[in-house]
């Protein structure tokens, strides 16, 4: 009798052994993977901030329509979702509205920020020289599809020209604005490839917009666009992808002394090995 007893209580000390420790596994794991998780959150929400780029692609359908119109130095911009609606946006690098101005002769180079009136429309005043513009609205909707791309404004003095400028020839890697040297370096660009873009300036860089700098990138029929900011809050080294090889020209802006200067380079993008096999 003794022995069964035994025998009973022994097997009941095991049974009590194996569930405690499931139950310290299963915390433990549990608590693991939270932590895997959270880290990758964490590490998505850091980098999203500097290292993302908005380019025009065919693979998204927009489901925002957008209509440009400049009027008496006034330029207008009208948002409507698939309900007829005014969608409602992200604030993206402290704004709402990033507006990008590109003169067909890529000499002119605007980037402004529209603010929204009651009616729900965005407008800025802005006075621009007689040239036919590419405008591409940068925004960020709350719901919805949406891919920037370029919309021909004309009407903006009277040259209605398109595409009058000599064929793009990549420039010099210094330029200088006034007292200020902004040198580009960068390995060769290769067509689908990712580039890093440094840029060495010889005054104090001030944030802008959130970031350390903004580099607008269109190809030479500006229908191409990219938009990025740098890697991170130090260095003002940013990532641009290139989806075809050719000539394109970039502005990279740098806030200095409270003020805005926007540096023009030409450079050229290669075609990759697999290009041209």
């Amino acid at each position: 009798m003794k022995t069964v007893q035994g025998w009973v209580l022994a097997a009941l000390g095991i049974l009590i052994a194996v569930i405690v420790s499931y139950d310290v596994f299963s915390t433990q794991s549990s608590e693991d993977n939270h932590g895997h998780e959270q880290g990758q959150a964490e590490e998505h929400q850091e980098n999203g901030e500097h290292d993302h780029q908005h380019v025009v692609e065919d693979e998204v359908n927009s489901t925002i329509e957008v209509d440009v119109k400049y009027h008496n130095n006034l330029l207008t911009v009208n948002l409507v979702d698939e309900n007829g609606e005014v969608p409602s946006l992200e604030m993206n690098h402290e704004k709402k509205m990033h507006l990008i101005l590109v003169s067909e002769d890529l000499e002119s180079f605007v980037h402004l920020h529209p603010e929204q009136m009651s009616d729900g429309s965005f407008t800025v005043e802005s006075e621009h020289e007689s040239r036919s513009y590419q405008v591409f609205v940068d925004i960020v909707p709350t719901n919805g599809a949406y891919q920037v791309q370029p919309i021909s404004l004309h009407g903006v003095g009277h040259d209605h020209e398109e595409h009058q400028h000599q064929p793009l020839v990549e420039s010099e890697k210094t330029v200088r604005i006034e007292d200020i040297e902004v040198t580009l370096g960068h390995e060769p660009i290769i067509a689908g490839e990712q580039a890093n873009l440094h840029f060495s300036v010889n005054a104090d860089v001030e944030p802008y917009l959130g970031a350390l700098g903004h580099v607008v990138i269109v190809n030479e029929m500006v229908d191409s666009y990219i938009h990025v900011h740098p890697k991170s809050i130090e260095e003002p080294i940013f990532a641009a992808h290139f989806e075809k090889a050719g000539m394109y020209k970039l502005w990279a802006e740098f806030k200095i002394d409270g003020e805005v200067y926007a540096f023009p380079y030409v450079l050229e993008v290669l075609e990759s090995e697999e290009g041209d096999s």
